[in-house]
């Protein structure tokens, strides 16, 4: 074999060496992140229905940096899909050993047709929990909404373009 195709050989091989390593390590490091849903709440109540925002707290225990993609919010009851974010480009980048939260909150709108089907008087519902979102009683708000339906959020990501991550569902009421 000829000098020119042995080094070209181990050209070819230590890149392929070197793209697995990096491959790994990224996995690794999207295997080891921790998530947790940063203060979900409802942000406004109107005839129209629910708004809810959210952040996602991201926790880089490795020395990779990472970067994750807006995530796609899901707002489900019982497993069931009542309302999502909309997807977006943005993108943010989390230094090793780090937390940071997203860059942008995340707005998902839950309309009241949604949740007509677990309601018996819908509008004293909506009149009732208008009334109680305008005098600023946030608690007595959720424990009204609790009654309804539980409600739990999920939400997927992408981390280095590359890897696919999905939340266990965070129940919020």
């Amino acid at each position: 074999m000829g000098a020119g195709k042995t080094i070209f050989l181990t050209v070819v091989a230590g890149a392929g060496v070197y793209g697995i390593v990096k491959l790994t390590k990224m996995s690794n490091a999207a295997a080891n992140i921790e998530t947790t849903l940063a203060s979900p709440r409802i942000t406004k109540l109107d005839l129209s229905g629910l708004y809810f925002k959210t952040n996602v707290n991201i926790k880089n225990p490795t020395s990779e940096v990472i970067t994750v993609s807006q995530p796609f919010v899901r707002l489900t009851s019982n497993g069931k899909l009542l309302a999502s974010s909309n997807t977006g480009d943005e993108i943010t980048t989390i230094k090793g050993k780090s937390t940071t939260n997203l860059a942008k909150d995340v707005e998902i709108k839950l309309p009241w047709s949604k949740i007509l089907p677990y309601v018996t008087d819908f509008v004293s519902l909506v009149a009732g929990l208008i009334s109680t979102w305008k005098s600023g009683d946030n608690t007595t708000l959720k424990a009204k909404l609790a009654k309804i339906t539980p409600l739990e959020m999920t939400y997927s990501t992408t981390i280095n373009n590359s890897i696919n991550y999905s939340s266990s569902p965070s129940k919020i009421l």
